[in-house]
């Protein structure tokens, strides 16, 4: 998916590269090759460009220029989310989730996820880091600053989505083949769970939350609603 930030759309390419192109105009600003495939969603902080590769590297580049600034391992189809001054994503190749330091790629710390990719993409909100697994069906809580687990929650099947958190409550989907999946509403500071959903085929789109309510698309075709 693309990134628009000050007039100019990132985005990668499942050829390889990472794009900048004016929003106005379409005209290309500057294209940084990458050596694989880039199904990750851009994030724009700092004067910097931040994304993975489907290798497992994910690079910092300048955002006027292209050039890039640094590069590490461990982050390949999710997306890296920045704050705190610290760069976050996780992996299916090392099935973990890592922090950078958004400056300098200095590795902060490491959160191993046993035996589960990592699919979903981090979202941080104040101190905390929410972020689904895999195989081992968890929505999981670790503090942002330190790496350390503050709860988990299990989803009891694949929790590919990105998870989303509004007014104290986080909301995420399950997926598993073949069978129903559920959409998730847990408490955001303790884990425990408000209500669920149960979904014909599952969910593997990430919801939307406005006013109150919950827009998510589910597998069986449909667009829901639901009252949050």
């Amino acid at each position: 998916s693309p990134t628009v930030a000050d007039g100019v759309v990132y985005i990668g390419s499942g050829a390889g590269g990472l794009y900048a192109v004016e929003a106005a105009s379409g005209k290309q600003i500057w294209r940084f090759e990458t050596a694989s495939r880039v199904r990750s969603t851009p994030a724009v902080a700092n004067g910097n460009v931040y994304v993975g590769e489907g290798n497992g590297s994910i690079h910092a580049v300048d955002i006027e220029t292209g050039t890039e600034l640094w590069s590490q391992n461990g982050c390949d189809l999710p997306s890296p989310a920045v704050a705190n001054g610290l760069v976050y994503c996780g992996s299916r190749g090392t099935r973990e989730v890592h922090a950078w330091d958004a400056a300098t790629g200095e590795l902060r710390w490491t959160f191993p996820i046993t035996n589960s990719w990592v699919d979903s993409s981090p979202v941080i909100v104040g101190d905390t880091l929410y972020i689904g697994s895999s195989d081992a069906s968890t929505l999981f809580a670790v503090n942002a600053s330190t790496g350390e687990q503050k709860w988990k929650f299990s989803t009891k099947a694949y929790a590919w989505c990105t998870p989303t958190v509004d007014n104290g409550t986080v909301y995420i989907g399950s997926y598993s083949a073949g069978l129903d999946g559920t959409l998730f509403a847990v408490e955001a500071a303790s884990g425990q769970q408000k209500w669920s959903l149960t979904i014909p085929g599952g969910i593997v789109g990430s919801a939307v939350v406005d006013e109150g309510v919950v827009y998510f698309p589910g597998l069986d075709g449909n667009l829901y609603a639901v009252q949050g």
